[in-house]
């Protein structure tokens, strides 16, 4: 959702750079690099900027423009054709990570609880798989419910669980007479 908000312009991505960049293991040296590549870009619409480019801008070496631009490539946060550097992905990992947090401390009690029942820490994806479940199919209330009626001693269990709770609502629902009442 963040992505498309920063992809509509609606957020800066200048903005979501300069306050979430330690969020995904970007150095303050990256961030000047990506900072005066995008200032760049956006006032001499140039597409592709040379690392002696940048020296002359910056006070930094061309090595060292070079290494760190390189450290983005790796972790592929950044891409290099022949026409332009692309660093959409950067955009793409702060806005995942953001999300993530506000996810995280959002439910913070709700993961936390859920941890404790079934005795292991959640991994990202089960955190965001459990989201989009609560988002679409299910309320807190209810999953608290569940973990507090039923023995659940994994997360595959809380899943099986699940399921079968949304199953039992879907054949309640359909069993009912709506034209009769």
């Amino acid at each position: 959702m963040l992505i498309n908000l920063i992809n509509m312009g609606v957020v800066s991505k200048k903005k979501i750079l300069m306050l979430n960049y330690k969020k995904i293991g970007l150095n303050e040296n990256q961030v000047m690099i990506l900072m005066m590549l995008m200032l760049l870009n956006d006032d001499h619409k140039t597409k592709f900027i040379t690392p002696i480019q940048l020296s002359e801008l910056m006070n930094f070496s061309v090595e060292k423009i070079e290494s760190e631009i390189n450290d983005l490539i790796e972790r592929d946060l950044v891409k290099i054709t022949s026409k332009n550097i692309d660093f959409s992905n950067v955009f793409k990992s702060l806005a995942t990570a953001s999300e993530r947090e506000f996810l995280v401390l959002e439910d913070e009690k709700l993961v936390t609880t859920i941890e404790k029942v079934i005795g292991q820490d959640l991994s990202e994806d089960q955190i965001n798989d459990l989201n989009k479940i609560l988002k679409t199919k299910l309320s807190k209330t209810e999953l608290y419910a569940i973990l507090d009626t039923n023995k659940i001693f994994s997360y595959e269990d809380l899943k099986r669980t699940i399921a079968n709770t949304i199953q039992k609502e879907r054949k309640g629902i359909s069993k009912f007479n709506w034209l009769e009442n």
